[in-house]
């Protein structure tokens, strides 16, 4: 069992999280963007939904807010994790909140990343355009 909850975190804090499962991914954080760069705007301006288990950080998705929209930037459940709904879960948090703020969602994902595409059109994401590398998707 988990539980789910809305937080805002330290350089060091989104650092030691972004390392922490940083295995889930296919292709390593640090080979897709400067990583100090990210904990530092991650830190600034984001808002994080983070699923925990009695031990670990399970899963988190991080979003920006801006008064017109939201822009989930960051989504990844720990490779031991998956399959439990977690992912879901936390992408209907984000957009429940969104809903509140009667702000629409949207976010890119990998062309190649099928498992997440499942996910996120599953929560209600349906793809606006592509660059060939990345689909843009939203939710209304």
């Amino acid at each position: 069992m988990f539980k789910i909850s809305r937080t805002r975190l330290s350089r060091d804090e989104v650092r030691t999280l972004l390392f922490s499962l940083d295995a889930a991914f296919v292709e390593r954080l640090a080979k897709t963007v400067d990583v100090e760069d990210y904990c530092r705007k991650l830190s600034d301006n984001a808002h994080f939904e983070i699923a925990e288990n009695d031990e670990d950080i399970v899963g988190v998705v991080a979003f920006y807010e801006n008064p017109l929209a939201i822009y989930i930037t960051y989504v990844c459940v720990s490779a031991a994790q998956r399959q439990k709904g977690i992912a879901c879960q936390l992408m209907d948090s984000v957009c429940r909140y969104a809903d509140g703020q009667q702000k629409p969602v949207s976010l890119e994902v990998r062309v190649s990343n099928e498992r997440a595409m499942k996910i996120y059109e599953k929560a209600g994401f349906a793809v606006k355009s592509t660059n060939g590398e990345k689909f843009f998707m939203t939710r209304q």
